[in-house]
């Protein structure tokens, strides 16, 4: 899922089955970079970055999400993380 926030339809059905068949799931977590690139998402949750419980690649890529449109700067974010 998160390889490619760009997939079509019919391949995030696919996946979203996958991943519902198995372990319960957070969908912020699982589905955290599709939501922010494809559905203009407005959060990442703070649990992903700093325990990212599913072990997924946004927790270390999550700066290439933040846009200059974004209500919050990459430099907030780290600030915001680094008081917890």
């Amino acid at each position: 899922m998160n390889g490619n926030p760009d997939a079509s339809d019919d391949d995030l059905n696919v996946r979203s089955r996958i991943v519902m068949a198995g372990s319960p799931v957070n969908p912020t977590h699982q589905f955290g970079e599709v939501l922010v690139r494809r559905f203009d998402f407005p959060f990442i949750k703070t649990e992903l970055l700093v325990v990212n419980p599913s072990n997924m690649s946004i927790a270390t890529t999550w700066r290439s999400l933040v846009t200059e449109e974004s209500p919050c700067s990459v430099d907030m974010i780290v600030d915001h993380l680094c008081l917890l």
